[in-house]
């Protein structure tokens, strides 16, 4: 009989006080479980995303043990990587991988073994670990980062390419248990594979805290709006990272067309690899009606999101972008913000068709991006209306907890299944 109370391993390329969408989501699911009894346990790196520096207070070392929230985390060797380069990051992974590796194999003792956002080196160390104690591994996959370098030119190469897209197959075929935030992405992980079958795969979804995006605090409110000029403006925020995956250098163009509608203010709040970019363009194109705020700490993000009007999801045209379901409409959701969705598939399915919590436009149109929002600006009605959905949207079908229950059932039933086939 399989006792209720699970001890989990986590292994995560990111956790807190890092920040980002990985993070947070290992985080939050991490916290949940262990309120409903079980014992987690992380495995991470020193802190050092995204600037590529071990942050203040730590120190790179070959090991280290601390409490996050009252979970354990053992922090092992870290290779930085501040020159944010593609193979340099998976340098970095690798070297996580082999002392993650080194440290855990011959230490504690799990029930199941998770490699949360799972890259290349993190299923590496979690399949291994998980075979030498003899339990069942699952493959938690936010972002098929792999396919995504490719898709958007992080790398380039035929031959890589075939044998990058090969390993993530193998992943999917050698893990016991796949969990993805989106249906697309269940179906190409099952059309990927041999062996794996649906019942071993489980899509829990890209969730938020609500009550955090119900917060309000004027007097903090009024202060971001006399720091940027947003006081009778029409607000357009983008928060969070600002990466290859976006294409918000495009998105400026149509704030170039609205800078001469007084109306229009443009707020982007974050960090990213393309952040000094969006730096450059802003500076030579003289778009004085847009603001570029530094990275925030998350619980300050509600109140950048407060003062807006109108949210952005920008994601280049491609299969595993167009897949997914950024954690970040999420938050917009929450907060009760009406999205302009500047990307396809599956983000503009959820957010237009079954959220009817925005609108979308063709990125790669200047014109038209503007002329939405033009239109967004000159109905307030309908811009609260798409809010309104969009809160109750999150609500019933985002809340972190209810993604909880679902995944605390899928990681007990995999565990259960796992030790009736071992000892049948």
């Amino acid at each position: 009989m399989l006792d209720r109370k699970l001890k989990l391993l986590f292994i995560a390329n990111m956790y807190p006080p890092e920040i980002g969408a990985a993070a947070v989501r290992a985080s939050e699911y991490a916290k949940a479980l262990q309120k409903r009894g079980h014992d987690i346990t992380i495995l991470t790196g020193f802190p050092n995303y995204p600037d590529g520096k071990i942050y203040s207070g730590y120190k790179n070392a070959f090991f280290a043990r601390e409490e996050v929230n009252g979970i354990t985390v053992y922090r092992t060797l870290t290779f930085p990587n501040p020159r944010k380069r593609f193979l340099f990051r998976l340098a970095g992974y690798f070297v996580l991988a082999l002392s993650n590796l080194f440290f855990i194999s011959t230490a504690l003792r799990f029930d199941a073994v998770i490699g949360w956002q799972t890259y290349v080196f993190t299923f590496l160390t979690g399949e291994v670990v998980a075979k030498l104690q003899g339990v069942p591994f699952a493959a938690e996959i936010e972002d098929f980062v792999i396919e995504r370098a490719f898709a958007v030119g992080q790398t380039s190469g035929r031959l890589k390419a075939r044998l990058a897209l090969g390993y993530d197959r193998f992943i999917f075929e050698r893990s016991d248990a796949v969990v993805v935030t989106t249906e697309p992405d269940r179906r190409y992980v099952l059309e990927q594979t041999r062996g794996l079958t649906a019942e071993r795969t489980k899509v829990v979804e890209n969730g938020v805290v609500t009550d955090m995006f119900a917060v309000s605090d004027p007097e903090k409110e009024a202060r971001i709006r006399a720091d940027y000029g947003l006081e009778g403006k029409f607000v357009v925020s983008c928060v969070g990272n600002f990466g290859l995956t976006q294409g918000l250098d495009k998105f400026l163009q149509a704030a170039k067309l609205l800078s001469d509608d007084d109306r229009f203010r443009f707020v982007f709040v974050g960090f990213g690899v393309t952040r000094h970019v969006l730096e450059e363009i802003a500076r030579r194109e003289g778009l004085t009606n847009v603001a570029l705020v530094e990275k925030q700490p998350r619980e300050e993000v509600p109140y950048f999101l407060n003062v807006s009007d109108v949210a952005v999801c920008s994601l280049e045209d491609s299969p595993p972008l167009n897949r997914s379901f950024p954690s970040r409409i999420a938050e917009y959701l929450a907060a009760g913000l009406p999205i302009l969705i500047l990307a396809k598939g599956e983000p503009r399915r959820i957010i237009v068709e079954e959220a009817g919590a925005g609108v979308y436009a063709d990125k790669e149109n200047p014109a038209e991006v503007a002329e939405t929002l033009r239109c967004l600006a000159d109905d307030p009605g309908e811009l609260k209306a798409m809010g309104e959905r969009g809160r109750v949207y999150a609500c019933e079908y985002l809340e972190r907890e209810k993604l909880a229950d679902k995944l605390d059932a899928f990681l007990v039933k995999t565990v259960r299944s796992w030790r009736w086939l071992k000892y049948k």
